[in-house]
This record gives structure tokens, C-alpha cells and sequence, in this order.
């Protein structure tokens, strides 16, 4: 902060602001780190296969999807930038 006596204020707010954000991303990582650390420790079975009622529900949701694309269809328009 010695530098601040010398030099332009809005220089020593540019440099505490950078400093700042570099604490800020550095505690973010930290958080990140953890965060994997906690999920990679966790150990569970895996998922049971679709059985008949995910079968099922997922049939309905392919029908409403299809039948909202009949009502809206998608039109493929002509790319002006690339021809």
C-alpha cells in the first residue's frame, strides 16, 4: 500500500479490486475442490434398469413432445452467413 503515496489512487483501487477477485476465485477452486472431494467419497449402488413404468411414462412423453412439434413444426431457415 506504500505504492498508493506515489502513485494515482484509481491505480491502487485498480490493484486492490484485482487482488480481490483473485481471493475471490481462489475460494471458489477451494469450494470446487471440496466439493468433488465430498462427492467422490460418497459410494452407492447403481441405478436400477427402466423397468416397465419408466417405460411408460417415458412413451407419454414422447407423445406430448410429438404432438407439441405437429402443433409448432420447426422450420429450418437459410443460413445467411454461411451459404
Amino acid at each position: 500500500m506504500k505504492l498508493c503515496f506515489y502513485l494515482n489512487i484509481s491505480f491502487c483501487r485498480w490493484e486492490e479490486k484485482i487482488q480481490k477477485v483473485q481471493d475471490e476465485a481462489k475460494s471458489m477452486a477451494q469450494d470446487i475442490l471440496a466439493l468433488y472431494a465430498a462427492r467422490d467419497a460418497i459410494k452407492r449402488a447403481p441405478c436400477a434398469p427402466d423397468g416397465p413404468e419408466f417405460k411408460k411414462f417415458e412413451g407419454k412423453i414422447n407423445l406430448l413432445v410429438n404432438s407439441r412439434c405437429q402443433i409448432f413444426p420447426f422450420v429450418n431457415s437459410r443460413n445467411i452467413f454461411f451459404p
